[in-house]
């Protein structure tokens, strides 16, 4: 079978990393290539096999090449499928998919658009309503990456499978040696609680929130540092903030970096204040590495795993949600996690089986 696969971004977000992981199993039967939208680099691309092509087509913004790209990819290329890891409904897309006679699979990731451009945002919020309401029926299957995220992009969870954002646990299993060597490389000593978080620098993720969070955190336990990986539109304006507050020594930007396993090994807490998610993947990293983890209420209840995870408010004043997080940090046991994610179905090995 020949297999379009769409969704691949310029970013390194979940959506990037949940294709990549499954890229090798479906290139195991079928011949699989990279629908990419637009000009720029794409993100992971050192990871794309060397048997997978890349069909680049124009951006959605401009509809008409949009639509007249995908239509002869497809026939041209004679793909019987394609499937499309996406966050909003994308009548453009569908149309063209099911016109040049392929079948159409397509999954759920989010919960609601992250867009810097408030314009943008409300544009595609009409698409998106548009696109649910008059053309879900093109699609051939319907998956998401938990209830939440199915209900937003096709209106029901009626015809819809959960797919989870299975990770290889193994890589995340709590080491104390790694602990050690990266605390030691951070310069964090034993005494330090390291709060953690791993996001791009994004409107979704609410990293102004973080910020004022731990700053209030701090002033009351001087024994906390905080650890930031990722980059961004909003980087700049986050490194800013943390000078106006005065907590540059306490907060680490680590940027990008491709050895986030290890990294969660260092951290004793992980917080994801998201404004929304789908069923964020670093949610599910983090608790297969034993962490206490806080995540915000907008974000679904089906992300809690294990026993060590907390939700919070965000509409809550920050001096109770500081203290309730340290208070609920527990740096005295971590575990290896991987039959207990294993059981709740996070495992990437056994879901591969089933492609």
């Amino acid at each position: 079978m020949k297999i379009l696969m769409y969704g691949l971004t310029s970013s390194l977000g979940g959506v990037e990393r949940y294709i990549l992981d499954r890229l090798p199993a479906f290139c195991k039967r079928n011949q699989v290539d990279i629908l990419f939208s637009g000009n720029d680099k794409i993100g992971y691309i050192d990871e794309i096999p060397n048997d997978v092509n890349i069909k680049r087509i124009a951006k959605l913004s401009c509809p008409t090449q949009y639509v007249q790209n995908i239509y002869t990819t497809i026939k041209d290329g004679k793909y019987n499928l394609v499937y499309c890891n996406i966050g909003f409904a994308n009548a453009l897309l569908y149309l063209a998919v099911r016109a040049a006679g392929a079948k159409l699979i397509v999954h759920a990731h989010n919960t609601r658009i992250d867009v810097p451009s408030k314009k943008a945002r409300i544009l595609l919020n009409a698409y998106h309503y548009i696109s649910r309401f008059l053309f879900t029926w093109l699609i051939d299957k319907k998956f998401g990456c938990g209830k939440a995220a199915c209900k937003w992009l096709f209106g029901s969870l009626n015809g819809t499978k959960i797919r989870h954002n299975a990770i290889d646990c193994s890589k995340f299993s709590f080491n104390e040696k790694i602990r050690q060597q990266l605390r030691g490389e951070l310069g964090v000593d034993n005494k330090t609680i390291l709060v953690g978080h791993v996001g791009r620098f994004s409107y979704q993720k609410n990293h102004e929130y973080l910020i004022r969070l731990f700053a209030n955190m701090h002033e009351k336990y001087s024994d906390t540092k905080l650890l930031l990986i990722g980059v961004g539109e909003n980087m700049d304006y986050i490194r800013n903030l943390v000078k106006a507050l005065s907590i540059e020594s306490d907060v680490i930007f680590l940027g990008l970096r491709h050895d986030v396993n290890r990294i969660m090994q260092a951290i004793d807490c992980f917080i994801l204040p998201s404004r929304f998610e789908g069923l964020p993947v670093v949610g599910i990293e983090a608790q297969a590495a034993d962490l206490p983890c806080f995540f915000s209420d907008s974000i679904t209840k089906e992300i809690a795993i294990t026993k060590k995870t907390y939700f919070f408010s965000l509409q809550d004043e920050l001096d109770n949600v500081a203290q309730f997080i340290y208070q609920n940090i527990d740096t005295s046991t971590r575990h290896n996690n991987t039959t207990d994610m294993r059981l709740a179905g996070y495992d990437l090995l056994d879901e591969l089986k089933q492609f």
